[in-house]
This record gives structure tokens, sequence and C-alpha cells, in this order.
């Protein structure tokens, strides 16, 4: 009976995070979800995924989504059930742990705020293994913790302990380390003799998966040291020249890729780039060894930029904002209740940690686990997603903190004043959010407006022109400018106005409504005038933004001063634009967008040296490519793009721009003919819309005499917005092209007005 009463709180904490967590889930709107692993599971099911994508994924939980797909008619609903179920679960482990060291109403305090914490609200509703993670990783700390005689626990207990952290290991290798200690541990805690049963009933399941994991690398990889989940992706992406250690940093090159689909597109897209570069068929170890070499050449020529992101990641890992790498992660945070602040749980934890000290011994494993968590988002980046198996611990050490001050306070101590000031000193620090988490939830907030209309803009247009729907459109893209070269839509008309004089218009009007962040909507507006042509606009703007951080691509304080540069030198101030430049290199040395910028507008090639030291030559290039198009290299752009698409041709935006290049070098046939094998593989998003019209225009007055050349351009130009040149062309050859009058009835619609009979208002 005692075993069923020491049983009995847990299960009920455990039906009563059911509960709570499944009202929350009703009452809150579900933004939908996300599918990266159902997506990779039907695709391995039917034979298209790779065999060697399956090193993307945490092993246990991909044949968890597999076995979903083939066993179940709603896998996604099933696996969002079971979720829920292992995270209460995972509370009353946690809530079992509590009771071993504090009062029973400070373990229900704790274990309170532990279930209704944001985190795991939101990660229980992301088909990502965090919520299994979260429930191995407590059912071992309890069931390690359940010592018997010798101070150890039972070699029952320890098997289970043992097949909790195997099963860890299953999911995501991020433990290893702790667990590789647990035996050292065991030793340390028991008595003579009495530890080795337990050690070897832990180790039997921990090795067996282990090697069973290194066997299944091999028949993947050929090898089985080939790193799992890419640790040398990951680890470039919070710690290169651009990182802010914030969730995943993507180089220029790869995040073009990305945009064609598929489950999880990076893994894919940075092998694609790292093969592409070296010129061979780099193994996944050899591509991770790639990009963790291009973040290593970083650090070792900035040691000390390296040593100021590691300590602003620490902060980050502890502060109340909260990254999420997931955009639909971000929106149910959004749809949630207020709960208990992040930041006095932080706050109280460092301190607990302190406090805790005098215990060390027999609270070691809560330490390791704590440190090897906050080490991983250290060592590569910060997220919201990262905090879920931290927080239990966390709200330990912050218990213990609370049972300090508590003791201090009834012992009328004054000691207990200092302690609670710092705890309100240090909360208060962590909860002050900065430039870029105000820039985040801008972007994000516009992102939500942008899933909402997109769908409505779909539906209108099945039937309708778009050019019907164009304030529509304006407000779609209004809502994320910054990302206009991955949204530009084809067949709005731009004769009259161009599109960015639209939105900015837009931008106008939401700046004086005052609600949104106005410095990032500034920033939006000041990119805007600079693209739409109005440099000295775009340079007093930018220069009254000064070092605002952001939260984007190439989120640095320096990015603002980089863009005055461009717009200073394309109103013919090029000594001033060299000025913002060397003033950006002066707080962020060997910035690549700075260095690039600079190797445009002087001329000079030691610009372009330090912009391919700075990058892989790849991305560097690129780069290279898009400055020398902006200041009118146009031969240098040529050359860099053309470099790029021999090894990339798949990159979309180094094809459209070498083909801006040879238009602007005036070789109109070799453009056109590219621009028309090109276009028929990627036709939108919508990038040098203005040089490509300018290329179509010429070409078709070369070609004057050739009807099916003059449909060509005419077809490309509609496709472009420049309606009436395209209206033009199709009327002179009207009389001997029957597709002509199809084209010449559809661009005469989209000008009409918007009948109200046709509309799908």
């Amino acid at each position: 009976m005692p075993g069923l009463r020491r049983a009995a709180g847990p299960a009920l904490v455990a039906v009563a995070v059911l509960l709570l967590h499944g009202l929350i889930a009703i009452r809150s709107p579900s933004p939908g979800s996300f599918q990266k692993y159902n997506l990779a599971a039907a695709q391995w099911l039917a034979g298209e995924l790779p065999t060697e994508r399956l090193l993307d994924y945490s092993p246990l939980y991909f044949y968890l989504s597999v076995a979903g797909e083939r066993l179940l008619p709603n896998p996604i609903l099933a696996l969002t059930v079971f979720q829920g179920i292992l995270v209460a679960l995972a509370v009353a482990f946690a809530f079992a742990i509590y009771c071993r060291r504090f009062s029973t109403g400070l373990a229900i305090l704790a274990a309170v705020i532990l279930a209704q914490d944001r985190h795991l609200l939101v990660y229980e509703r992301i088909l990502e293994p965090e919520a299994c993670l979260l429930f191995f990783l407590c059912g071992f700390l309890w069931a390690i913790g359940e010592k018997r005689d010798g101070n150890v626990p039972s070699g029952a207990m320890a098997l289970l302990a043992g097949v909790f952290a195997a099963l860890c290991l299953a999911t995501r290798p991020t433990f290893l380390p702790v667990f590789a200690l647990v035996p050292l541990y065991l030793a340390w805690q028991g008595r003579p003799r009495a530890w080795r049963r337990p050690v070897v009933a832990f180790v039997v399941p921990v090795l067996l998966v282990f090697f069973g994991l290194s066997l299944r690398t091999a028949a993947i990889s050929g090898s089985p040291r080939t790193p799992v989940m890419n640790p040398g992706t990951v680890f470039f992406e919070g710690n290169n020249l651009l990182a802010r250690g914030t969730m995943a940093l993507y180089p220029p090159t790869v995040l073009a890729l990305m945009g064609g689909g598929g489950s999880d597109p990076g893994h894919e897209a940075y092998r694609r780039v790292a093969r592409a570069a070296e010129g061979r068929d780099l193994t996944i170890a050899e591509v991770n060894a790639y990009w963790s070499g291009l973040a290593w050449r970083s650090i070792r020529a900035e040691p000390g930029r390296y040593l100021r992101l590691q300590l602003n990641k620490l902060g980050l890992a502890l502060h109340n904002y909260r990254w999420h790498d997931i955009s639909i992660a971000w929106r149910i945070d959004r749809s949630l209740p207020p709960t208990f602040p992040f930041a006095v749980v932080a706050a109280l934890a460092l301190l607990g940690m302190a406090f805790e000290a005098h215990r060390f011994q027999g609270v070691f494993l809560l330490y390791l686990v704590t440190g090897a968590q906050l080490a991983v988002m250290i060592v590569f980046y910060v997220s919201a997603r990262h905090r879920v198996v931290l927080l239990p611990w966390l709200i330990y050490f912050a218990a213990v903190a609370v049972e300090h001050i508590w003791t201090e306070y009834r012992a009328k101590n004054r000691r207990v004043l200092l302690a609670a000031a710092l705890a309100v000193l240090i909360a208060v620090a962590l909860a002050i959010p900065d430039d870029a988490m105000r820039d985040e939830d801008y972007q994000r907030d516009g992102h939500t407006v942008l899933s909402a209309l997109l769908p409505e803009l779909r539906t209108r247009t099945q039937r309708e022109p778009l050019a019907w729907h164009a304030d529509l459109a304006v407000e779609a893209m209004a809502s994320a400018p910054f990302w206009l070269d991955y949204m530009r839509p084809a067949g709005l008309p731009q004769d009259d106005h161009p599109l960015n004089e639209k939105i900015l218009r837009r931008l106008n009007e939401k700046r004086s409504s005052k609600a949104v962040a106005l410095d990032s909507l500034d920033f939006d507006r000041a990119v805007l005038l600079l693209e739409a042509g109005h440099f000295q606009e775009a340079v007093t703007l930018f220069e009254e933004l000064g070092d605002l951080e952001l939260s984007r691509s190439t989120a640095h304080p320096s990015l603002p001063r980089i863009l005055a540069a461009r717009a200073a030198a394309l109103d013919g101030r090029r000594e001033e634009a060299v000025e913002w430049l060397r003033e950006a290199l002066e707080r962020h040395p060997r910035h690549p967008y700075a260095l690039a910028e600079l190797a445009a507008i002087t001329g000079e090639p030691a610009w372009r040296t330090a912009t391919q030291e700075a990058l892989g030559e790849l991305d560097a290039r690129f780069l290279l490519g898009r400055a020398f198009l902006v200041h009118g290299r146009n031969a240098e752009a040529a050359a860099a793009f053309g470099h790029v698409t021999e090894r990339l041709p798949e990159l979309r935006p180094a094809q459209l721009g070498y083909i801006a290049s040879l238009a602007a070098l005036g070789r109109l046939e070799e453009a056109a003919a590219r621009y028309l094998e090109v276009a028929g593989r990627f036709p939108q998003p919508l990038l040098y819309s203005r040089q490509i019209k300018v290329l179509f225009r010429s070409w078709a007055a070369l070609h004057a005499g050739d009807p099916q050349k003059q449909l060509q351009a005419a077809r490309i130009l509609a496709h472009h917005g420049d309606f009436q040149t395209a209206l033009e062309l199709l009327r002179t050859i009207s009389v001997t092209q029957p597709q002509a009058q199809a084209e010449i009835f559809r661009l005469e619609r989209a000008l009409s007005p918007l009948p109200l009979g046709e509309s799908l208002r």
C-alpha cells in the first residue's frame, strides 16, 4: 500500500495536467499543424525519401511517425494526443522528484508552474521530438533517484533508468555525455559493491541502443562515426559571422534553395551547396566538416566576437523572450492565455543553483542535465524548443531559492532582503526585450497576416485576374516587405505605379496608425525607398535607425549602415558610401555584406578577396554578383553569377541575376534564350523585374518581324506586369497569330474594372 500512496500524487498530477492542457487547447484556436516528420514518413513509405536523409531526423520520432502514417487513419491527431499524454506523465515524474526535496505544498506549486508553462503548452502541439525527450529524461531522473539499500537504485529501477536513457539517445543524442557519467555517479554515491549491479543494469540498454544507432548510421552512410542530425551545419548556423545566437541563420545560397519545399529542406540545401562548392559528392560527415570549418574559420579570425556571442547566448537562453524556430509555434504561443513569467523562474533558478551547492553530490545529475542543455544552446543556438527539457530543472532550482528565501524570512534574517532584491533585479533584466526581439514580433505578426491573406487571395484568383485584387496582394506583401524577393507575384499591372511604391504607401499608412514596432516598420520603409529609387530619403531614414538590431537573415546592427551606403552610392555620393561601410566594418569586422558592397562600389580587388575569405566561395560570389549588378558592374556581376550557376544551376536568384547581367551587357540573344529556358522552371516569385522587362522590350524590337518571338516577349512582359507594352505587341501580331487573341482577351479583362457580378467577395 505505501507504493500505491506514493503513486497516487503523481497520478493525480498527470490527470490534472491532461485536463488543464486539454481545456487550454480547446479554448485556443488552432493555427494549423507542423508536419515535417509526417511528410518525411509519407515520403519514406512511398519510396521518395533518399536514404541519407534519415540522418536528418530523430531516429525514434521518425519511426514513430512512420508507424502512425502506416497504421492510423489520422496520424497527426493521434501523435498530438500521444504527446499530450507524455507531457502530463513528464510533469508527474517531475512532481515525484520535487516531492523528494520539498514540502508537499512547494512541490505542488512547482508542478503547477511547470504544467502551465508556455513552452510545454506550445511544443506538446508541435510534432517534434521535444515532448518525447522531456518524458524520457524526467523518467530517467525519477528512476535513477529511487534509491534503495546502498544509497543507489535497485537493479530493476536502474534498468528502468537505463531504458529511459536509451530512449533519450534514440530520440536525440544531446544527453549522451550525461549518461556516460551515470556509472561514475552511481559509484560515487553508492556503498562498496552496492553500486555494481545497478551500473550493469543501467549500462546494458544504453549500450544496446548506442551500438544499434551506430550500426544504423553505418548502413545509411557507410561509417558509424557519421554525425547524426547534422551538428556541423547547426554549429555553423549558431556561430557564423552573422549569427546572433538565436534560431537558425541560413547562408544566402541555402536560404534561396529552401524555397523548393519538402520536409525540412534546409538539410538538403546545405548538402547541395557544400557539394557544389567542393565540386564532388561529399559524404554526410564531409558536409558537416565543410560548414563547421567555415564557422571555425570565423571564430579564429574574431575570437573576441565569438566570446561575446557565447555570453549573449547564455543571456538569451534565460531570457523571458521565446525564440521559436518554427513559425507555427509562435502563432500557438500568441493564442495562449497569460502564464507564469519564465524570467522569474530563470532568476530564481540562478539563485537556487548557488543555494543548493552544499548538496552538490546528492543533486549532481540535476546540475549535469541543466548544464548539458545550456551547453547545447551555447554551443549551437538558442530557441524556445531547446528550453523544453530544461524547464523542470530550472523550476527545481527556483523552488530551492523560494524555500531558502522563505526560511530566511521566517528567521527574520536580513539577508533575505538581499536575495529577494537580487532575484527581482535579475528577473527584470531577463524580461526587458531588445530591438531584435521587438523586430522578431513585428515580423511574426506580419507573417501571421500574410498567412491569413494568401489563402483568400488564392481563392479569389482561381477565376479572376490577380489584377482585380491588387490591393489585397499589396496588403499581403506589405505585411512582410523585407521578404519581397520570396513573394512577388506575377500578373500585377505595374505600368504606372510600381509595386514598391504601392507597398510603401501602405507602410506609411501603417506608420500613421502607430500600431506596430516603428523602428522595424521604418527599416522596411527605408528598404522600399531604396528599391524605389528615393535614395536621399532612404539614407536619411537609415541614418535615423542607427544601430537598430534586427532578427532577419542578415541580422546585425550594421545592416542599416550597409544599406545607407548602397543608397548613397546609387545617388552618386561614393565617398559618403565608403565612409558608411568603413563605419559598419569598425563595428563588425569581416561583415560579408559590407565587404561585397565595398568591392562593388570601389572596384578594389582586395575587398572581393576579403568577401571570399569571410564566406564560402559560392555564397561570396552570390553576394558579390548581387552587389556588382546593383552598382552597374555588369561584367563582374555576370562572371560572379555565371560561376554560381555553373555549380548550382537550380539556384533561381543566381540564374535570374546572370540573365539580368547579360542583358545589361547587351547580350540580348543569350540573355533571352537563357530566360526562356529558366522561366519555365522558375516562374515565380518575380526577381529583377525591371531588367527583365527592358530585356524583352529590346528583344521584341530586335525581332519585329518574327510573330512567334513577339508572342513570347508579350507573354513575359505581361508576366512581369507590363500589360500595356504586351498588348501593343499582341495587337500587331493578332491577325497572323490566333493565340494572341486569347492573350489580348486575358489582359484586357485584367485591366478592366472589377465586375461586381464576377467578384468572389
